[in-house]
Formats: structure tokens, C-alpha cells, sequence
């Protein structure tokens, strides 16, 4: 996508941008940098909160000249802390890193970070990255991973392309449409992690994919004992 607006823009790995120790070194120290981040749940936030961080620290080995372009699908959310639960408890912001967006995106916006809502503009996601990212030199996309592709399936001595197989995030199993219209359930085939997370709901009724190490070991925990079942 970003080559069609820049080409020459550097895109910069996430998980680099996460360790703020490192950062530095990504980004020259002779001459500005405008970083573009896609996203705005917890890692888009942090890179935010990191290069904040290096473009107004005092020590000037850390230091670096940077301008913040945050693009934004949505509203920032936070973590809500309920008696019946957590609100927006896998996309909202926690901890440190929601201190830090309430005091310097929502409260108080910095002026070293510029942020920019899809839903609240009149132009489309193309036209506003046409009109944005040629200013960009860096580019982050804080916007989830790829799962990696599956290992060759076969069923009764018929091979299953990916695209045709479907996640239950209910039960961790799969669906297959042999045929249009037409699906069966695919007997000892389960998923769990982050690719194959479990859908849940939040006292307000949000749905959202369960993602965390506790969270995938608590959804194998409740479906475990369908594994071993021949349905």
C-alpha cells in the first residue's frame, strides 16, 4: 500500500519500535524525521509514546528530531475496570501506556503528534494517505500481524486450500465449504493462540478476539475436551 503513495519511505519492524532503548538508532540524528503509524490500539500507541519519548528527552545521545503522524480508524480506547468486568478488555489501552495517551492524545494533545481519524474526515483512507505519507520517511504499521500459512491439509485423500477452512472462535474448531452454500465440521482439526483466538464479549456487549498468553490458555483449558472427541 505505501510504496503506491512513497516509495522511497522506510518502513520500520514494529517489534524494533517497541523496545525504546533500541529506537534511536532506527531514526538518523542529523536531520528530521516524519514517522507515519497505523494504528491506535496498545502497539500503536506505544511506538507513539516511544518516539515521543526520544524526540523530547534531555540526553542528546537519545535524542532525536521526530514528527508523529498517527493514523486512526477509531476513537483511542481504554480499559474499563468494572465489578462485572473489563470494558474494551483486548483493544483498550492499560497501564502506563494509557496514563501516557490520556495526558498527551486525549487530554492534552502534543503538538509532536499528529492525529488523524478516518471516521471523522470527509476524505477516504486513500485520499488521506495519498495527501500524507509522501511527507513520511518512516513508516510503523501497529495493525496486527499475518497468521503464518497453515501446513498442507488433506481430508480424505483430498487436499484443503486455506481459504476454504473457517475458524469456530467459539469452540476452536473448524468449518470446510467443500461446496458453495454447503460446510461440515472437520473432525481433529482445533486451533488456539494468536492466530486461532477466542471471540468474547465484555459487559457492555463489545465482541472481541481474546489475545494474551493467559487468555489462549484459558480458552484451551474450556474446549480441551472436544479434542479427543470423533464428532
Amino acid at each position: 500500500m505505501h510504496e503506491t503513495y512513497n516509495p522511497s519511505i522506510q518502513v520500520l519492524d514494529l517489534d524494533q519500535t517497541m523496545v525504546l532503548s533500541s529506537l534511536p538508532s532506527l531514526l538518523p540524528s542529523d536531520k528530521t524525521s516524519t514517522v507515519g503509524i497505523i494504528g491506535n490500539s496498545h502497539s500503536g500507541i506505544l511506538a507513539c509514546m516511544n518516539l515521543y519519548t526520544i524526540a523530547t528527552s534531555s540526553n542528546s545521545r537519545e535524542k532525536r528530531d521526530v514528527r508523529i503522524i498517527n493514523f486512526q480508524r477509531r476513537e483511542i480506547l481504554f480499559a474499563e475496570y468494572r465489578e462485572d468486568g473489563i470494558v474494551w478488555d483486548n483493544s483498550g489501552l492499560k497501564g502506563r501506556t494509557a496514563d501516557w495517551a490520556k495526558e498527551h492524545m486525549v487530554d492534552h494533545p502534543s503538538d509532536k503528534i499528529q492525529q488523524i481519524r478516518f471516521d471523522k474526515s470527509s476524505e477516504s483512507e486513500e485520499e488521506i494517505y495519498r495527501k500524507y505519507l509522501p511527507e513520511c520517511t518512516h513508516l510503523i504499521c501497529a495493525i496486527g500481524y499475518d497468521p503464518s500459512p497453515l501446513p498442507q491439509i488433506t481430508i480424505n485423500n483430498k487436499k484443503v486450500e486455506q481459504e476454504d477452512l473457517e475458524f469456530d472462535m467459539h469452540t476452536s474448531g473448524f468449518t470446510l465449504a467443500w461446496e458453495e452454500g454447503k460446510k461440515e465440521r472437520v473432525q481433529g482439526l482445533y486451533g488456539t493462540g494468536i492466530a486461532f483466538p477466542e471471540e468474547t464479549e465484555d459487559p457492555e456487549g463489545h465482541m472481541e478476539a481474546a489475545v494474551g498468553f493467559a487468555k489462549f490458555m484459558k480458552f484451551a483449558e474450556r474446549v480441551k475436551g472436544e479434542w479427543g472427541q470423533v464428532m
